[in-house]
């Protein structure tokens, strides 16, 4: 139901209502409309604002705004879901009408889009040897205990309890090993060309878990131990319960074992835990 110039506002949150917006015609529940109370629509719409509706036209209330833009963001309203924004929509003007609308909470959604915040954190695979007593490279090396721990680059050894060592030969994707830390100058001789896998300084205070993961669900905050020339990341997984079968996970085809995919696994997870 419409309201015509000189109805009384008095109307139920049910009531169908016609908007104009920049010449594009929209219907919508009342209580779409108020259900971001704080919004300018909710005030508008709501019987009880002292912010006056607007001004009726042919029966359909006319606001000026843009109206691929309203559709997204009346599509938000009746089900609090952001809708995949097509390539001709300006994120800016999307969120500029969003602001103009006081709509937070979507505010908040559409600037994450313009500056997406990235919750990975990335390692690195260093060469082992040959390695000068002076070189600190190989620190926070990555452990099988998942822990960030320091090498003593004088002789070699992790500090601490005996560790063992996620490394790789090569480029090759197909094998991820581990090996001894009191081996590691020895990996170069079986090996070939060994490379162990770091973490920055940074994130020593990450706490590192296996997560269960499936090839069609990764977490978001994983660890990226490689890229792909295409830019592709790639992550660090395992089979669940058996100790062996580390190796790369790829987003599309899951795990890569001895030249085959598997889609049940961990992967490997990054937390921040903040002592409050």
């Amino acid at each position: 139901t419409s309201a015509e110039p000189g109805h009384s506002y008095s109307q139920t949150m049910g009531d169908w209502v016609r908007l104009n917006v920049g010449g594009v015609t929209f219907s919508c529940t009342r209580s779409t409309l108020c259900s971001c109370p704080s919004s300018v629509l909710g005030r508008m719409f709501d019987e009880e604002s002292e912010l006056p509706p607007a001004v009726i036209v042919e029966g359909a209330y006319c606001i000026d705004s843009d109206p691929d833009c309203f559709k997204i963001i009346l599509s938000w309203l009746r089900r609090r879901v952001l809708v995949d924004i097509p390539p001709n929509i300006s994120l800016e003007l999307l969120l500029a009408e969003c602001e103009y609308f006081n709509l937070e909470e979507l505010v908040t959604l559409i600037k994450a889009k313009i500056n997406p915040i990235k919750n990975t954190i990335s390692g690195k695979w260093v060469h082992v040897v040959p390695l000068s007593p002076y070189d600190t490279k190989i620190i926070c090396v990555l452990c099988t205990n998942l822990t960030l721990v320091t090498l003593d680059t004088l002789n070699m050894e992790v500090k601490g309890k005996e560790e063992t060592l996620f490394f790789r030969h090569n480029l090759q994707l197909k094998e991820i090993k581990t090996g001894f830390a009191k081996s590691i100058e020895l990996l170069n001789e079986r090996s070939g060309s060994s490379e162990v896998f770091t973490m920055t300084s940074e994130t020593s205070n990450i706490h590192l878990r296996w997560v269960p993961a499936r090839s069609n669900c990764i977490p978001e905050n994983v660890v990226v131990i490689s890229r792909l020339e295409t830019g592709e990341e790639i992550f660090l997984g395992k089979f669940r319960e058996v100790k062996r079968g580390y190796g790369y996970v790829f987003k599309m085809n899951g795990l890569l074992f001895e030249s085959e995919f598997y889609e049940d696994f961990v992967i490997l997870c990054h937390f921040d835990l903040k002592v409050t």
